[in-house]
């Protein structure tokens, strides 16, 4: 048991450590290099939330009425992405409502869309959300811990992919981050450097 905590330990050690050079990065306009390959969208959720829910109470839901959703992407960093967006889904939402996580395909795109209820996001701070070293001014007065690193690798991670990243959040509706994908980003990605 002591060894397993070690090694998980030491592996988010090493993710926040490539967190940080990545952010640094982008930072410097160089964008997040991406190995992209043949994956499955609905494998990756599944695996994250599996991962998560060992760590977290089962407070996770998938919605996924597509099915098999196969593409070419990177899926370590889109792995990252679920993370993160679940991550913080957990973090600042309602601890007695789910997180919802769905997928939905519509042509040659796929959205990944993470919902939580609880306090919604001010209009103010959903301008600089995805800004490096950001943080809701909600975060910071309720004593949430974070570097303001994560939702600019979300960002960061989509745009290399040929997508976009939204943000919908109110009292009536909760907080949905929202990521577009083309199901095949080498499509999106011909002809960048």
């Amino acid at each position: 048991m002591l060894t397993k905590r070690v090694i998980t330990n030491v592996d988010r050690a090493d993710g926040m450590i490539c967190d940080l050079l990545d952010a640094n990065r982008l930072k410097a306009g160089e964008g997040i290099p991406i190995a992209v390959r043949e994956s499955r969208l609905d494998q990756l959720v599944a695996t994250a939330v599996r991962d998560i829910q060992e760590l977290q109470a089962p407070r996770l839901r998938i919605c996924n009425e597509t099915g098999a959703i196969a593409g070419c992407w990177d899926d370590k960093a889109l792995q990252r992405v679920i993370e993160n967006l679940v991550g913080n889904a957990l973090k600042y939402g309602s601890a007695q409502s789910a997180v919802t996580i769905c997928l939905i395909q519509a042509g040659d795109w796929v959205e990944l869309a993470v919902h939580n209820e609880g306090n919604p996001i001010p209009p103010a701070d959903e301008q600089t959300l995805f800004q490096l070293y950001r943080r809701p001014t909600s975060a910071i007065t309720g004593g949430q811990s974070g570097w303001g690193v994560g939702l600019t690798l979300v960002k960061g991670i989509v745009e290399a992919h040929g997508g976009t990243v939204r943000v919908e959040s109110s009292q009536q509706h909760g907080t949905t981050f929202a990521c577009r994908l083309p199901l095949d980003c080498r499509v999106h990605l011909r002809g960048q450097p």
